[in-house]
């Protein structure tokens, strides 16, 4: 299963998405990565592998995307920001996004 989030608010139609955040100062990519999917899900993991870094086609924002190993879940929401959370299968995920999902990714969810 993948862990997706429903935005409270959507910037440019980005309504599901993977969770994630900006980096705080000084500040690892794999910390911020973590720390950013506890604070809105509840959500302890692992990053496993760093997939590969690209310009979003839509918000033109640097993204970079981790695949991660679950670790475990407490009962937290960042309910200003997420809406919901959800572990889906990658069937779900490529009906419920609408945005281009970066091609390493994808990639990835077909192989599972």
């Amino acid at each position: 299963r993948i862990l997706i989030i429903k935005r409270k608010k959507t910037d440019n139609n980005l309504l599901w998405a993977f969770p994630g955040g900006k980096a705080e100062t000084e500040e690892t990519p794999e910390n911020a990565v973590t720390r950013e999917i506890m604070e809105e899900t509840g959500v302890r993991v692992q990053v496993m592998k760093h997939l590969g870094t690209r310009k979003h086609p839509q918000t033109s924002a640097e993204i970079s995307y981790f695949l991660c190993r679950f670790v475990f879940q407490i009962n937290r929401l960042a309910e200003d920001e997420v809406e919901e959370i959800r572990w889906c299968g990658k069937d779900e995920i490529f009906s419920l996004f609408t945005t281009e999902i970066f091609p390493p990714v994808s990639e990835l969810l077909n192989l599972l």
